[in-house]
């Protein structure tokens, strides 16, 4: 329980600047100071984050560690997956709406991947000029699912046929229609929107080969990716395309860490 509220309480406090109307969310953020924690009570979580099914811990966290917020609909969206004992545990998709301060499961049987037992890792970006988010299926030619917030439909795009299986991370870049996949074991991909096509952009890199990270930093305008089992590397990709070996971090960097 505690460490249920302390994940969500970092995913709200580093997003509820945005909020400038009345809600739940907003009025607790303006009550706080820079690197202030508070609590933020909402209705529905634990029966929400619960796991479904034959799982390990209980929480569909393990191995998920990114969710997206949606300006225009005011709702944060997350897909996550426990540790499963057998079929029966299932990942689920879920939302909390600022307008209503409420968690719901937005039924992961509406999917395309929901027959797949499996964690997010690190593989869902938010586009927001689009009013989509992307959600990267990890295995097998891992397939680019676009989810359209407004419809509440999901489109099937390009398959990554470079490789296997990806256990990295998905974010998006400078350029509307953009993302970048990252894949220890393959290095950076980009992706186009327009032309729905995959191609490579940075290999050879020293990352870890798995549960590797990706973020984007909308005011520097880069995405800093890397990390992985093992491994404390981190890289720079600017908006020309070019990437930057950066300092390694003093611990390790991954999914669970």
């Amino acid at each position: 329980m505690n460490f249920t509220r302390t994940v969500l309480a970092f995913l709200f406090v580093s997003l509820a600047w945005i909020f400038s109307f009345s809600t739940t969310l907003g009025d607790l953020a303006k009550t706080m100071k820079v690197g202030e924690w508070k609590e933020l009570a909402t209705s529905n979580l634990i029966p929400t984050v619960n796991s479904v099914g034959n799982c390990a811990t209980g929480s569909i966290f393990p191995y998920s560690d990114q969710g997206v917020w949606d300006p225009i609909s005011e709702k944060f969206f997350f897909i996550g997956g426990d540790h499963a004992y057998d079929n029966s545990c299932r990942e689920r998709f879920i939302a909390y709406s600022a307008g209503t301060n409420t968690w719901q499961d937005m039924g992961i049987s509406s999917t395309p991947f929901a027959s797949n037992v499996g964690h997010n890792y690190n593989l869902t970006a938010m586009v927001p000029q689009g009013g989509a988010f992307y959600r990267m299926h990890f295995c097998c030619a891992p397939t680019l699912w676009k989810y359209t917030i407004s419809t509440n439909t999901w489109t099937q795009r390009a398959a990554l046929s470079q490789v296997y299986e990806i256990y990295g991370g998905l974010q998006p870049t400078s350029k509307a229609g953009e993302l970048v996949a990252v894949y220890g074991g393959r290095g950076a991909f980009l992706y186009k929107e327009s032309t729905n096509q995959w191609s490579p952009i940075a290999s050879g890199l020293t990352m870890g080969a798995y549960q590797n990270f990706a973020v984007y930093n909308p005011v520097r305008k880069v995405v800093l990716f890397g990390g992985g089992s093992g491994s404390s590397d981190m890289f720079k990709l600017d908006s020309a395309g070019k990437t930057t070996k950066l300092a390694n971090a003093p611990f390790e960097l991954n999914v669970n860490g």
